[in-house]
């Protein structure tokens, strides 16, 4: 089968985020068309040929006419920029002209999201790519703090502009032509202390430069999923990822359980199962009551909106009424439409 043959998806974990990457990667095989050949290029550190043989078994058990490679990238040096989310893996998708160098085009997405649409209907645009596509930036937090630090430094900066690199689409071929990531790198090099590392690089470097892709491939959850979108969605759970808790009054939301979902289809566990992988069974039951208490149930939840719209919280709404619609024909027969 032919380059030309596949749609070339590109992501990037190291050992602690294997579980991530499986689901991430499994959920883009199993909603992509039946028809779709997907190539998967898999850049890691840490993972052993066990961990290999494991991503790749059940991504062909997911879809069958799938491609899994993977690219050790443990001994590139990212030691001059700064760690990201106690990582410096988010870097390595800057290498990746060099490492695909007979790939023209290729999707890259972060192991914190759920693909419950086709990504062969993303694939379609790659001719429509002049460098780089990415959904652009819902969070305005983070778009605060983006525009705080390159003021501050005298740094253009266009909130119209700003995009989110989370998911991506390379040009690989223009971006070995005009060298554009060396320039990305060297703007690592020059500063320091970035609030969203990569990230921050390309806006800098080459931020007029991307394109924005429809908002239907990216949808943070705490955003809400617009009802138009149906089970058709791309959940990207930026700074929210299921596994990963980082404060006590954390809630086990709705979304979340979607993503426990698919995890135990993948792993062939229940959902209990997929939940004790990352939380004490305490958490579990207090984290998800503490959810449906102040989101869920009348006149609690009234209450509980209430309280975050007085902290100046507006945008959070992860109550799904039925989770089983945006897994239909996920799980029944591997999502394809």
């Amino acid at each position: 089968m032919s380059s030309d043959d596949f749609v070339e998806v590109a992501l990037a974990a190291d050992k602690n985020y294997i579980v991530g990457l499986i689901v991430t990667a499994c959920s883009i095989a199993k909603s992509s068309s039946p028809d779709a050949s997907v190539r998967f290029h898999i850049l890691f550190s840490g993972f052993s040929e066990a961990d290999k043989v494991d991503v790749r078994q059940k991504l062909i058990s997911c879809k069958s006419n799938c491609e899994v490679l993977f690219y050790d990238v443990s001994k590139v040096d990212f030691s001059f920029l700064p760690l990201y989310a106690s990582s410096r893996m988010t870097y390595a998708r800057l290498i990746l002209p060099r490492l695909l160098a007979e790939t023209e085009f290729v999707i890259y997405t972060d192991v914190d999201t759920l693909w419950l649409d086709d990504i062969s209907q993303l694939w379609k645009l790659r001719y429509e790519i002049p460098l780089i596509a990415c959904p652009r930036e819902q969070s305005e937090k983070t778009i605060d703090m983006e525009e705080e630090w390159f003021t501050s430094r005298g740094l253009r900066f266009n909130r119209d502009t700003y995009f989110c690199a989370g998911i991506s689409f390379y040009n690989l071929s223009v971006i070995r032509e005009s060298g554009i990531f060396d320039k990305v790198f060297e703007f690592g090099k020059k500063f320091d202390n970035f609030n969203c590392a990569d990230q921050s690089m390309l806006y800098a470097t080459i931020g007029e430069q991307v394109k924005l892709l429809p908002d239907r491939w990216q949808t943070f959850p705490k955003n809400g999923i617009p009802a138009s979108n149906d089970h058709n969605v791309v959940l990207h759970y930026a700074g929210e990822a299921p596994w990963k808790v980082t404060f006590c009054t954390h809630m086990i939301t709705d979304t979340q359980l979607l993503w426990f979902d698919v995890c135990a289809n993948v792993f062939n566990e229940s959902v209990w199962r997929s939940l004790r992988r990352f939380y004490s069974a305490f958490r579990i039951i207090k984290s998800r009551t503490l959810f449906v208490l102040l989101f869920k149930i009348w006149p609690t939840s009234i209450f509980g909106r209430f309280l975050l719209k007085c902290v100046g919280i507006r945008k959070f709404n992860e109550s799904l009424r039925c989770r089983k619609r945006y897994l239909k024909g996920f799980i029944a027969d591997g999502g394809g439409r």
